[in-house]
């Protein structure tokens, strides 16, 4: 998101739309956003490095972060040249490797430790929070997002956005 109008919210400097009031039945508003780079050339090839202000927020890792966690990360992503494929690298494994489901149990302990070093299945929420510490713990910012997909259309302009098109990535 760049800008937001027609709603009491704002955007900030690292992209993110903090919201406004909740929004009642006929209530409208416009976000302005900005296409990002869709590109696995583009994106393998881009090295940069990480401005401090993105380092201090999406490096950060709970203290209670398994060492086996961070090691498997270290070793998936062990030869990649860029963030970009470090990233691929971790979401691949994570793809072949972890079952997806809805009826996931509820971890006991650490959820991204049981996801990734267990055999339960999981779901966005379980992925995205491994997918995020384990590449975090290799140098990669990296944040945990929650939002909604784009629901179903009912007519040519209205779409209908309901809880269970709710999304983590």
């Amino acid at each position: 998101p760049q800008a937001v109008s027609g709603v009491d919210a704002e955007v900030t400097d690292s992209g993110l739309l903090l919201d406004g009031p909740t929004l009642r039945e006929g209530d409208s508003y416009t976000v302005e956003s900005r296409r990002p780079v869709d590109d696995d050339a583009v994106l393998a090839n881009e090295t940069g490095a990480v401005p401090d202000r993105i380092a201090a927020t999406y490096l950060q890792l709970p203290d209670s972060t398994d060492d086996r966690v961070v090691e498997l990360a270290k070793s998936l992503t062990e030869g990649a040249g860029s963030n970009y494929e470090r990233a691929t690298a971790v979401e691949r494994w994570l793809e072949a490797n972890k079952e997806y489901s809805l009826d996931a149990p509820q971890p006991e302990g650490d959820l991204v430790t049981e996801f990734v070093l267990g055999d339960a299945p999981g779901y966005c929420t379980y992925y995205a929070s491994a997918m995020t510490v384990m590449l975090r713990s290799q140098g990669v910012p990296a944040r945990f997002v929650t939002g909604y997909t784009p629901g179903q259309q009912v007519t040519e302009d209205e779409w209908v956005v309901r809880g269970l098109d709710s999304h983590a990535w």
